[in-house]
């Protein structure tokens, strides 16, 4: 019995780990159409915020010293580990977007429908598929039996 339970927990475990990328892309697509939406409200705002920036950045560089220069690496350092762990936090967080939106759309009524629907047409096709099937040995049966009639 424990190795049924160690299989069914390991089984989970795969699933999971498997459907979390998927999960990802559902979270990065929900969010960026949520971003898009808002666009147009805040796209104004943003120009005037760039031009503002970009005027204070151009200070900036101009005040450089060779100092400034030469703690350029271990800043870079610095910045890229803080975006290594924001980019795993964000990783998280567009899975559990991700998620709850699949399971969303796994509630709505028209999946539900639509999963019925399926159901009932591979129901069928089996049907269809045992019908031909008979159909098929009756009709090789009819044959054989004609054959030997004949000769």
């Amino acid at each position: 019995m424990a190795i049924t339970a160690d299989v069914k927990k390991l089984t989970a475990t795969v699933k999971s780990e498997y459907a979390r990328p998927l999960y990802v892309v559902a979270g990065a697509t929900d969010l960026a159409v949520e971003q898009l939406r808002a666009l147009p409200a805040t796209a104004k705002a943003q120009l005037e915020l760039a031009k503002t920036q970009s005027k204070e950045l151009q200070g900036k560089l101009t005040a450089l010293s060779v100092a400034d220069v030469k703690e350029l690496p271990a800043k870079a350092k610095t910045y890229a580990e803080t975006l290594n762990g924001k980019a795993t936090g964000l990783y998280g967080d567009l899975t559990v977007r991700g998620e709850k939106l699949v399971k969303k759309i796994r509630r709505q009524q028209a999946t539900v429908e639509a999963k019925q629907q399926v159901k009932a047409t591979v129901t069928r096709a089996k049907a269809t598929t045992t019908t031909a099937k008979k159909a098929a040995v009756a009709t090789t049966d009819a044959v054989e039996a004609a054959a030997e009639k004949i000769g």
